[in-house]
């Protein structure tokens, strides 16, 4: 699965949640962003793509996320979801315990 670095975020519902809406107030986050892949391609995403229930909450910029990209001939992404705590570590050649 190829990775990436979010450049942006736009948030789309930065305004206090509505009782009457069907909104969830604890996350109803919507938006998009763009994230530059290895290859220094500019690839959009929207909120639907963003894995979990609060996924799209807790992006944030300068973020390493997993996508997949879409097969459609614009550059889109899917399936985008956080890279965990350990996978960036391995990455970065310091096993966890190391950090300090």
């Amino acid at each position: 699965m190829p990775r990436g670095i979010i450049a942006s975020l736009v948030h789309l519902s930065q305004q206090p949640s509505v009782a009457s809406t069907r909104l969830i107030a604890a996350h109803n986050d919507k938006g998009y962003g763009f994230l530059i892949d290895d290859q220094k391609q500019q690839i959009y995403f929207s909120h639907e793509m963003v894995v979990g229930h609060q996924g799209f909450d807790l992006l944030r910029q300068g973020m390493l996320v997993d996508f997949v990209r879409d097969s459609s001939p614009y550059l889109c992404a899917t399936s985008v979801q956080q890279v965990p705590a350990e996978s960036r570590e391995k990455a970065d050649g310091v096993e966890p315990d190391e950090r300090a």
